[in-house]
């Protein structure tokens, strides 16, 4: 059976216009954010039959507008589509963007897929689990067209394992950073048969 995933970006964060981050979890949406999170039901593919949120508030709030067009879609909160933390989140409690920049560098520098920055960051090996773990969720869902609302770096990561599945976390991570970049709100519609036969559209 062959399913589709749209999987979309939240909308402009806090975060993303640069301004300070006290909790990665709990930065919201700009004025702006919520403008572009209002376009997301006129560029659907299709209508879903199943709604995923990142727990993430960033992505709830993007979601919201999708959910009160269709308010009669079953709507699932799946912890495994949150944003890649890997930077230990107290160290970057009240920091922008420009401050985490270094860090940032430092980290991808190190090209270590197994390294853990401190408590309550990930290695970025499980950040490739928890997208193996959510293509396996969707793979024993019944519905066949599901809207995931998720966060760039680990829609990044998805779609790299949905069309090179056989890859090590080392070739993920050695050409992580060199994967398109999807802009607020945009989205990517995979399609994935689990026979290793996927491909995917970007759209807008």
């Amino acid at each position: 059976m062959e399913q589709e995933i749209y999987i979309v970006r939240h909308g402009e964060s806090e975060g993303n216009a640069g301004l300070p981050s006290q909790n990665h979890r709990d930065i919201p949406l700009t004025e702006k954010g919520k403008a572009q999170a209002k376009e997301i039901p006129q560029q659907l593919p299709w209508k879903p039959e199943l709604i995923v949120i990142s727990p993430f508030l960033r992505a709830r709030q993007t979601a919201q507008p999708t959910l009160d067009k269709y308010h009669d879609t079953a709507v699932e909160i799946w912890p495994e589509v949150r944003e890649f933390t890997y930077i230990m989140p107290k160290k970057c409690t009240g920091t922008t963007a420009a401050q985490r920049k270094p860090w940032v560098e430092a980290y991808w520098s190190r090209l270590n897929p197994f390294y853990i920055d401190g408590e309550g960051a990930e290695s970025f090996f499980e950040l490739v689990y928890r997208a193996r773990k959510t293509l396996r969720r969707i793979q024993n869902s019944s519905k066949q067209r599901i809207l995931i609302f998720s966060h760039e770096q680990f829609i990044k990561v998805l779609t790299d394992l949905v069309e090179r599945p056989l890859d090590t976390a080392d070739d993920r991570m050695e050409r992580f950073n060199r994967l398109p970049r999807l802009g607020n709100c945009e989205g990517r519609l995979l399609k994935v048969n689990f026979q290793m036969e996927t491909n995917y559209e970007r759209t807008k």
